[in-house]
């Protein structure tokens, strides 16, 4: 769910919502690359600071008084700080993405590191044949090996894989 401007600039201190501010749509546009990796990495440590106030208070919680935690109102918005800032590394991250989509783009085919392999994948070779297929130089080797008298493989098609059939056959 989503959060307003409004309720994000309720929740945050003034300096926490100016570092938020800027994620939002219209300004992330005009930051350059390295403002944003920062602000992302702001954002971050920000971020892991509410994370480990949550962790200690929910730890304090059991060894704490009713009275006690009453007197910490802070600790009930902490949960919801932490969203705010979730949310806006999500849209840096995404914006991040996307320029980095739209940057691989803008670069030629030849250039990008991995259309060498995709052409290699692409591109069969003349001679190739697949495993299944035989030269016919193969056909009589095998053919030959059948008559020396070595075992046969098991060709069965009914599943059993070896095993007994439950029914004998009649003998004729």
């Amino acid at each position: 769910m989503s959060i307003p401007v409004a309720s994000e600039k309720k929740l945050l201190a003034t300096e926490d919502f100016e570092a938020v501010k800027v994620t939002h749509h219209p300004a992330i546009l005009s930051l350059s690359l390295e403002a944003l990796q920062s602000a992302k990495r702001d954002l971050g440590e920000r971020r892991e600071k509410l994370r480990l106030i949550l962790v200690e208070n929910r730890r304090a919680r059991v060894r704490r008084t009713a009275r006690e935690a009453a007197s910490k109102p802070d600790e009930a918005q902490a949960g919801r700080r932490k969203q705010v800032f979730a949310k806006a590394l999500r849209r840096l991250n995404h914006e991040l993405s996307r320029r980095e989509e739209a940057e691989a783009r803008a670069r030629p085919v030849a250039q990008r590191p991995y259309s060498a392999e995709l052409n290699a994948k692409k591109a069969k070779p003349t001679n190739a044949r697949s495993p299944r297929q035989e030269s016919a130089a193969e056909k009589p080797a095998r053919a030959s090996k059948a008559e020396a008298g070595e075992p046969k493989a098991s060709t069965s098609k009914g599943g059993s894989k070896g095993r007994k059939s439950a029914t004998p056959k009649p003998d004729v």
